[in-house]
């Protein structure tokens, strides 16, 4: 599992060729001679497959990394070192004689090195603290934009017999397939995450996998959906360190889990909203009166919780919050019927609807969170009836109070939703949201909070449908704030 925070992750990529002048050939060819002889060739290898900076874009985890290139059926090879790098390496001019190098602790005639001294600054592009960097179209900053950063590490080792003639070489690329300055691991700022894992454990590799990218993420407080099998996120979450966790009592085999790092965060208490209503439809137009119907038997569960860091550049910090996670009804379309009690659309909008009157009615000067699975089919927009009461604020008032932290997402393109139905025949969908209250709204800014689809293939390093059949067929959504 590679664990991708901030990290440079060094992906090999080895081409051979031969030719008068280093031609591109893909297959090496003698220019005269035995045609029976073996073709020349040259391999390139790294010391190191990994370079780690941190969050600002400066002081690598290692000081260098040593290039080691191996000739095959070379009489006396010669070598010379090329780069385009960004300034960190000095292009060699001339071939070099490989017999006095030692690799290996011992002379080899055959090979040569060359050594890349890191440079302290990352040197791709300007690094702007707190801005998303990105190169698979899913991660935004908090006014939608993105950067695309260019691969600063590409070698080229070229070989030549002593004598001359024909030259061959080999590359490698040392690509930045992202970097997230700030995104993981900052303990200045609130992080939180909110994913629906589908039926959690979904095969006998899921535990592992989450395990390992919930660590890599490092956030303050991930809001765990379907949690069909509550001894294995407790056994999960035990073999996690920093980490501990809340579960539901109510919402039976699709469970809600919080799991939180208890460095940085307390658990003070949990409340499941209208655990104590009807959960069947009773046939009349009060949503109200069998509530937990409306949330499809799983009742919000609120989480009050302190974050807190007494060790940051601006002294002591400390926030309380209100997390309300929840999962809403699935299926249906975008069509509120007023005559349907049973409809799924209708069920979602009021699901909303007594979420916002809780808040504003019981929460209204409280920091509040609201974060989950919306499951909002139909259109992906602010007006859709699941999100409209926290949205749409030209039909309802309690909208002005609340701002969807994801909203450029919604309104964004679709490669980027959290749900890309990968072993579906339905369309992309964002579906998986976080919401804040007006007392957030305070912490809500460019400068100051940002929030991003964590893309789950990258991270994993498996193929869609791999991610889906394994780990889950959504995204996390990933929100985080200077307090």
């Amino acid at each position: 599992m590679q664990k991708l925070i901030n990290n440079f992750l060094i992906v090999f990529f080895i081409i051979v060729s031969c030719g008068g002048g280093g031609g591109g050939n893909s297959s090496p060819t003698e220019s005269g001679g035995d045609d029976t002889a073996d073709p020349k060739s040259v391999s390139l290898a790294l010391s190191n497959i990994s370079v780690l900076y941190n969050s600002a874009g400066v002081n690598p985890n290692i000081g260098s990394i040593t290039l080691t290139a191996t000739a095959q059926n070379f009489s006396n090879p010669y070598f010379k070192f090329t780069s385009v790098s960004g300034g960190a390496f000095s292009n060699e001019t001339t071939f070099t004689d490989g017999n006095n190098q030692v690799y290996g602790g011992a002379d080899n005639p055959n090979s040569d090195t060359a050594i890349l001294n890191l440079p302290p600054l990352y040197p791709g592009a300007t690094w702007v603290p707190g801005t998303e960097y990105y190169v698979d179209g899913n991660l935004v900053n908090a006014n939608g934009n993105g950067f695309v950063i260019q691969d600063p590490f590409q070698f080229t080792v070229s070989v030549q017999e002593a004598s001359g003639g024909e030259i061959v070489t080999a590359s490698v690329n040392i690509p930045i397939t992202k970097v997230l300055p700030s995104r993981y691991n900052n303990p200045y700022e609130v992080e939180v995450v909110t994913w629906n894992i589908k039926q959690f454990p979904n095969s006998s590799s899921t535990s592992n996998y989450v395990k390992n990218l919930l660590e890599s993420w490092n956030a303050d407080i991930y809001f765990l959906q379907e949690i069909s099998s509550h001894s294995s996120l407790i056994s999960m979450v035990n073999s996690m360190p920093d980490y501990s966790y809340v579960l539901d009592e109510e919402s039976g085999n699709l469970g809600f889990a919080l799991v939180y790092n208890h460095n940085y965060v307390t658990f003070n208490s949990k409340n499941e909203l209208w655990a104590d209503t009807p959960n069947g439809n009773d046939g009349d137009s009060d949503y109200e009166n069998n509530a937990q119907y409306q949330f499809a038997s799983r009742p919000p569960m609120e989480s009050y919780v302190t974050w807190s860091n007494n060790n940051t550049p601006n002294g002591s910090k400390s926030i309380d919050l209100y997390l309300i996670g929840v999962h809403y009804k699935c299926c249906g379309d975008d069509t509120y019927d007023t005559n349907d009690p049973t409809d799924e659309t209708s069920r979602r909008h009021h699901a909303s609807l007594l979420l916002t009157d809780y808040i504003l009615e019981n929460r209204a000067n409280d920091n509040v969170i609201v974060l989950g699975d919306f499951n909002n089919t139909g259109a992906q927009s602010r007006t859709n009836p699941t999100l409209s009461p926290f949205t749409d604020q030209d039909n309802f008032s309690s909208a002005s109070s609340f701002k969807l932290a994801d909203i450029v997402i919604l309104e964004g393109s679709a490669s980027g939703y959290s749900w890309q139905g990968w072993t579906s025949s339905y369309p992309p969908a964002h579906f998986d949201h976080i919401i804040i209250n007006q007392p957030m709204f305070t912490y809500d800014s460019y400068s100051t909070s940002s929030v991003a689809i964590i893309a789950t293939p990258i991270e994993s390093g498996l193929s869609n449908t791999s991610v889906s059949n394994n780990i889950s067929d959504h995204q996390p959504v990933m929100y985080r704030f200077s307090p």
